[in-house]
């Protein structure tokens, strides 16, 4: 393989299953010999990127409805003082302006699709790309060009594929299905339980859209606990509904649970744990760290992953759609009924059948070093739609505003004639037919009744 420097760009190199999945393919990428360069707002794996032997760039990807030409042009500054050869593109905030950036370098970019069965199988404005469509809609212009250019297109799973291919009329072959994959040697050190207590571990961002899991988590655990003292919770994680959840910990009067707020330190945590709770990239972690694992959806607690059912779970990308629900009681049952033994017989199989299929090693992805040729009409012209959307609003918006302030300007006469009407009313008041009208009007009223 002919050495490259790859620029990867995401969001925010905090916490989240985008995020370990790109510090794991920088892991991957590093020890294959490529240069990587990670370009994303800094946050708590920020480090680990550096540790790994990776270069990171602190840079924000502003999710506007507008194009500023001065992120691209810092950009193109970015691609070619690091003499960059390929563009990795982790999360579509930071296409909107790579793709620009690229183009006009001339360097080529991999599209990835961290999308998973939930966000796509509905059609309705929840769909992930609806929901950009619909919130910014220059995403309209942006898609079919961002997806049309890509030299490739890795997703990770196939639904995913098919479903992207299906709505932006691509060619199947220009899209690989990478499943979500992880560094197994990230997770080599020993598995270390307390005989004592059985940490019960929830992992994940603490945000609106989690708040119905963690309730599910929590009431869970607690139905757990009654029937076994020795278990303890923790929380994993950070966000804007941590005190939403730390009062439902308080309402259901758990006195036992440990907030640990954002963790970089995965494995060592989780090979304290005896179960980890959560979705997607979590479970994957649990399982590599050689710890059982329970699927939680914002519905309901759906099952612990077993080797029966961890096929599905990879297909699905341990999505909260990729098992089905079984019921609560039985899963608790069969949480107090393990073993040591089979603890181990379950984890085990978990793991040489996920090694067998997540090694980032073999799942990894780079291009080769043949030349892009863009459409640079075609991106010029999107660029000018995008402008001209952009323009159209700010017209609209323009005449709003000088509406109001017509509307405001005329405020002054008419509190002027609110007084003269004032001033009127009360020489009305005042005087002597008003005051002899209303006797009258007294009177009759009186005989009336």
């Amino acid at each position: 393989m002919k050495l490259e420097k790859v620029l990867i760009c995401l969001e925010k190199m905090g916490i989240g299953g985008v995020e370990t999945a790109v510090l794991n393919q920088v892991a991957a990428l590093t020890k294959q010999g490529v240069e990587c360069v990670v370009l994303a707002e800094e946050g708590i794996y920020s480090n680990k990127v550096v540790e790994i032997g990776a270069k990171f760039i602190d840079f924000k990807f502003p999710l506007r409805n507008c194009i500023d030409g001065g992120i691209v042009k810092e950009l193109i500054n970015i691609i070619n003082e690091e003499q960059i050869t390929q563009v990795h593109i982790n999360q579509f905030p930071c296409m909107q302006y790579m793709l620009y950036a690229c183009t006009y370098t001339n360097v080529p970019y991999v599209a990835y699709l961290h999308t998973g069965y939930d966000l796509i199988i509905r059609e309705d404005e929840l769909n992930i790309f609806n929901w950009y469509c619909k919130q910014y809609p220059i995403f309209n212009e942006l898609f079919p060009l961002y997806f049309k250019n890509a030299s490739k297109i890795v997703a990770i799973t196939q639904v995913a594929k098919d479903y992207c291919a299906k709505r932006y009329n691509l060619d199947m072959d220009k899209i690989i299905v990478c499943p979500n994959s992880i560094d197994f040697s990230l997770f080599e050190e020993e598995k270390i339980v307390d005989s004592n207590e059985k940490i019960f571990l929830s992992i994940g961002r603490l945000a609106k859209e989690k708040e119905e899991s963690l309730f599910h988590t929590i009431d869970f655990y607690k139905k757990l606990k009654e029937k076994n003292n020795a278990f303890k919770l923790q929380i994993a994680g950070d966000g804007d509904s941590r005190e939403v959840i730390e009062k439902y910990i308080e309402d259901n009067n758990i006195k036992d649970c440990t907030f640990l707020g954002q963790i970089s330190n995965v494995p060592e945590v989780m090979h304290k744990s005896f179960i980890v709770a959560g979705v997607g990239r979590c479970i994957i972690d649990a399982i590599a760290s050689k710890t059982l694992a329970l699927i939680v959806s914002k519905d309901s607690v759906r099952d612990f992953v077993t080797p029966k059912n961890l096929g599905k779970c990879i297909e699905g990308n341990f999505s909260t759609s990729a098992i089905d629900a079984r019921d609560e009681e039985e899963i608790i049952e069969d949480i107090l009924n393990v073993t040591s033994e089979s603890e181990l017989e379950i984890v085990n199989a978990n793991y040489k059948l996920a090694k067998e299929k997540l090694d980032i090693n073999n799942n990894i992805f780079i291009l080769d070093s043949k030349k892009v040729v863009y459409d640079v009409q075609e991106v010029l012209t999107s660029f000018l739609n995008v402008n001209h959307y952009v323009a159209e609003k700010i017209d609209e918006y323009e005449k709003t505003i000088e509406y109001f302030k017509e509307e405001n300007s005329k405020i002054p006469s008419y509190l002027e004639k609110i007084d003269d009407l004032n001033e009127k009313l009360q020489a009305i008041y005042g005087s002597r037919t008003y005051k002899i009208s209303k006797k009258v009007s007294n009177i009759i009223n009186r005989k009336n009744k």
